[in-house]
């Protein structure tokens, strides 16, 4: 076998760190924690909209992923590929949670800070190919959680009675 490249190894690993629910819902909390520290409405609607956004991501991903069911990358024999529904790991590629999050929480703060917009969708779309690079995602995998969280993200910007607008938006 070949050695990896170290270097790709370090960014795949961060992209899984930072793409993760748990840093994600933490980033949230210290945006919530500042808007109120300073009582800044910006930095409050930033904590608050993310986290909706990123719970509404969780569940639909979560939904699609098991609905679809589509192998893995590392786990999939290419002799036969379909996609068809099932459960357990490996079955569950469709879409990828850590694109779909990262793009969630994204698109709520690109809408909050727009001047950040450009250095936030990076972050997103690194830790979307550290998931093709890693294995564990197909680039159709990462396009679709993409998209999921870009709609996601929208909805939770703006306020319920918009939701119709805003998805058309997304």
């Amino acid at each position: 076998g070949s050695t990896p490249n170290p270097w790709l190894v370090l960014f795949s690993d961060l992209g899984d760190r930072l793409g993760k629910g748990d840093a994600l819902v933490l980033l949230s909390l210290v945006l919530l924690a500042v808007g109120y520290g300073f009582t800044d409405q910006q930095w409050k609607d930033a904590g608050r909209q993310s986290l909706i956004a990123h719970g509404l991501v969780a569940v639909a991903a979560m939904m699609l992923k098991h609905a679809i069911g589509r192998p893995r990358p590392k786990f999939i024999d290419t002799s036969n590929f379909e996609f068809s529904p099932a459960s357990g790991s490996g079955w569950d590629s469709f879409p990828s949670g850590h694109a779909s999050a990262s793009f969630a929480v994204v698109t709520v703060l690109a809408a909050k800070f727009p001047r950040a917009r450009w250095p936030l969708f990076s972050v997103a779309v690194a830790i979307a190919a550290s998931r093709v690079l890693r294995g564990s995602h197909y680039p159709t995998d990462v396009a679709g959680g993409a998209a999921l969280g870009c709609v996601m993200g929208m909805i939770a910007v703006h306020p319920w009675r918009e939701w119709r607008t805003a998805a058309r938006t997304a």
